[in-house]
């Protein structure tokens, strides 16, 4: 097989009869097909319109080991089903690039090779990547081969589903409680249904959190006189240092943190400003470790 680089310089047309794409919902797959989940290797299932099928798969989740690594793919045999786990980015909030992408193809090819695979599954890949350079890898790499590989991309998302979507792309850490258009943008890097802005805007319109920022953004608040913490890190004052000049890692800004009771302070680099790169960092490398400040100061 080229390589990734050989692939992408060649423009050859690839045909294979054996790459199907059919307007048909993941949940009617065939039982003689064995089925294909892409994952991070957190082991957050990437295509979140899958959810609902997978419901019934939970114990399987279980078998699934948390050591992974990028390019990775991990076999479990369930009621005479075959599911691969692949994984494509570190966590959920990553989009795979074209070379990932390509070499995680190939392992799927040898593993379906080695688990004696003929017929396998797989949604339509939902992601900023062009479909018809992913269309044109599968065709190649699975060309040869007697692997019939039908692409699902019918989604027929419930409402149950798609609230859950909006409440992890708007509610949680990663989401930070932004505005309809900032979480639609969110959305539309893995999913998309019609009426998407009309029910986020509504969702958003009614999150307490939301309208309460929103109402003391509206009337200035008094003077508020402090005393000092009665134990360590349950008030936790943050601030952002920068711009700085750019490090060779891309960090052009710092965000600080100090311990109102013990003075204990941390920095850690940060390589945009923006809500969701704060939250997380601030979760990741704080709270992971000292737990949830009862009280965060910032300006």
């Amino acid at each position: 097989k080229m390589t990734f680089e050989e692939f992408m310089n060649n423009n050859n047309i690839h045909i294979n009869n054996n790459i199907e794409e059919i307007n048909e919902n993941y949940s009617e797959i065939p039982n003689d097909y064995d089925i294909l989940l892409t994952l991070t290797t957190d082991v957050t299932l990437k295509y979140n319109v899958l959810r609902e099928y997978i419901l019934q798969l939970n114990h399987i989740g279980n078998k699934v080991p948390r050591n992974s690594k990028v390019k990775e793919v991990i076999v479990v045999e369930d009621m005479n089903r075959k599911y691969l786990y692949a994984f494509t980015e570190e966590s959920y909030n990553q989009s795979p690039t074209y070379q990932v992408l390509y070499e995680t193809l190939i392992n799927i090819k040898n593993v379906c090779e080695k688990e004696c695979i003929t017929k396998l599954a797989i949604p339509k890949m939902m992601t900023n990547l062009n479909n018809d350079i992913v269309r044109s890898m599968l065709r190649y790499i699975f060309k040869g081969t007697n692997i019939k590989v039908k692409i699902f991309t019918d989604y027929k998302i419930s409402d149950e589903v798609k609230t859950a979507l909006i409440m992890e792309q708007h509610i949680t850490y990663i989401g930070g409680h932004q505005g309809v258009s900032r979480t639609v943008k969110r959305l539309r890097q893995w999913v998309h249904w019609k009426g998407m802005k009309k029910e986020v805007r509504k969702f958003i319109s009614n999150c307490k959190p939301c309208q309460i920022n929103k109402e003391k953004r509206k009337n200035k608040q008094p003077l508020v006189i402090t005393t000092t913490s009665s134990k360590a890190f349950e008030r936790v004052a943050l601030d952002i240092v920068g711009p700085l000049t750019k490090s060779m890692n891309g960090y052009t800004h710092i965000l600080t943190l100090q311990d109102d009771l013990t003075k204990f302070s941390a920095a850690y680099p940060l390589k945009s400003t923006d809500a969701t790169t704060i939250a997380k960092t601030f979760v990741e490398k704080f709270v992971c470790y000292f737990g949830i400040p009862t009280n965060i100061l910032s300006d």
